[in-house]
């Protein structure tokens, strides 16, 4: 089955592009980057939206990853789906969104840069 006979994930993936880049952007910013128009307040309301939800969306393989580790299953015991899903992709989104959510956390502990008013 090719990625066009598959159209929720085709939609899917055709928002996820513009979207990582978007979060790439902002993981640009979170620090102080950028144009000296975008505020301090904007890019923290932003670093927490993204972390939020990327965290939400690995959340529901976290049962697959903690039924694996504690019967001592591999990988390979889990249906095909959730095997593409739990191993390979899902994680990425759990890493994003515990370093979004660690960099607004410096950002917002921080002192506004200087490009950053």
């Amino acid at each position: 089955m090719s990625l066009l006979d598959n159209r929720p994930l085709l939609i899917i993936d055709v928002l996820a592009v513009p979207a990582l880049a978007v979060g790439g952007y902002l993981a640009w910013l979170l620090p102080g980057g950028g144009p000296r128009w975008l505020r301090r307040r904007l890019r923290l309301v932003s670093g927490w939206t993204v972390a939020v939800v990327l965290l939400a969306h690995s959340l529901p393989t976290v049962p697959d990853w903690a039924r694996l580790i504690l019967t001592e299953a591999r990988l390979t015991d889990l249906p095909a789906l959730q095997r593409f899903s739990a191993g390979l992709y899902e994680p990425w989104f759990l890493v994003g969104g515990l370093l979004f959510l660690a960099a607004t956390l410096i950002s917002s502990t921080g002192t506004p840069s200087s490009n950053a008013t």
